[in-house]
């Protein structure tokens, strides 16, 4: 393309270096010139722009201030001597501080649903604990032990699954007794039990089998619990707190009394 040049009064042109052609009606010379004038006549315009980048280039390594291409690109590439020393300071020590931030939240986050999980399974597991003025009472005595105590009696199977389950304790002279429809190898497992137990089995009026000191579960595993039987086929079971066999004397072949009230315990 061509380019227009013009200058008030000037012989000259600035750009070109070459002399102005003609001469306009205000003074004014008009005259037309290629690139190629513009940058010189005695090399091409791809020449020109290369001695003019090298020229740059000289000029920049010159200068002290200012790193050479070689210089640069290493920091850059490894990430040092970008920012100052202070600046490299407290940008490492800002992502100490927000990685242990991280793994403090995460683990409280972990705590928390631990516990969530834990509680989840103990009210999964966890059973009411019978009121008693609902479950008829009696006493039960042991002669030749001298063992006397006031009992809850379960009856129905809901009470018998029931149990003492879910109790907090159970007093010294307290008890609770089973009763079943007929003599069999009845099973008494300790399902979300508080309180370890003692077991009196009776059939027949007689004491048959003891049982002494069955564990408190972990409540989470109470679905996988052992069951203890009797040594023979007992129609009655007696639950009193851990001990009494032992601090009684109670052995098989004692005689066993059990008395029930007319009236709902309370």
């Amino acid at each position: 393309m061509l380019c227009l040049c013009a200058r008030a009064n000037e012989d000259v042109d600035s750009r070109c270096g070459l002399p102005k052609q003609s001469s306009g009606a205000d003074g004014h010379r008009e005259m037309a010139c290629t690139p190629d004038d513009v940058l010189g006549n005695s090399e091409p315009h791809e020449a020109t722009m290369e001695r003019a980048t090298a020229e740059f280039a000289l000029t920049i390594e010159d200068r002290g201030d200012i790193e050479s291409k070689e210089q640069v690109l290493p920091k850059i590439e490894s990430g040092h001597d970008l920012f100052p020393p202070q600046e490299r300071e407290q940008g490492v020590r800002y992502c100490g501080m927000w990685r242990v931030v991280k793994w403090t939240v995460s683990f409280m986050l972990l705590v928390v649903v631990a516990f969530a999980v834990v509680r989840f399974f103990e009210a999964r597991h966890t059973s009411v604990a019978p009121i008693a003025a609902l479950l008829m009472m009696g006493t039960v005595h042991i002669p030749e032990s001298g063992y006397t105590a006031r009992v809850e009696v379960a009856r129905t199977p809901a009470e018998r699954t029931q149990g003492l389950s879910g109790r907090p304790r159970l007093r010294r002279d307290q008890g609770m007794l089973f009763v079943f429809d007929q003599p069999d190898y009845h099973g008494i497992w300790m399902r979300d039990m508080r309180f370890s137990i003692d077991l009196v089995w009776v059939a027949g009026g007689v004491v048959i089998d003891t049982t002494e000191r069955l564990p408190i579960p972990r409540r989470w595993f109470s679905r996988s619990l052992p069951v203890f039987r009797p040594a023979s086929p007992a129609l009655l079971v007696l639950e009193v707190p851990v001990g009494t066999v032992r601090q009684h004397r109670i052995q098989k072949g004692q005689r066993f009394v059990a008395t029930f009230d007319d009236r709902l315990g309370g």
